[in-house]
């Protein structure tokens, strides 16, 4: 991969070097950290995780070159399975374990088995 990018005439710093200069190297570290932790974590979870990196520049004044670049890393790890409870609404909006629109079962009835006795 080339050091420098072409852009119709203008060379552009690839982004990467840009990381390593920026805050003394803290946000590259900062993004590598979390990029091993979050592939851990999805490897443990076997769900999906997401890295940001938010790069906000802005002019010092209108008429100076120079500008205030800022960095904000952030990271949304996959989160466990949570179990899902099933309940019913009944007539009057309340949670039942029951579906109101089943017939009540009364329990098991022990019925002979005559063949059985049969054999």
């Amino acid at each position: 991969m080339p050091d420098e990018l072409a852009h119709d005439d203008t060379v552009i710093q690839p982004f990467a070097a840009y990381l390593q200069l920026t805050n003394k190297g803290r946000t590259h570290a900062d993004l590598s950290n979390l990029l091993h932790e979050l592939i851990q974590e999805v490897l443990d979870k076997g769900k999906a995780g997401s890295l940001t990196l938010v790069v906000k520049v802005e002019p010092d004044d209108v008429y100076s070159r120079r500008l205030y670049v800022t960095e904000n890393v952030s990271s949304k790890l996959p989160q466990p399975q949570v179990r899902k409870s099933i309940f019913f609404a009944d007539e009057t909006g309340n949670l039942t374990r029951t579906d109101p629109a089943q017939l009540a079962f009364e329990g098991i009835n022990v019925v002979d088995d005559r063949s059985e006795r049969m054999a």
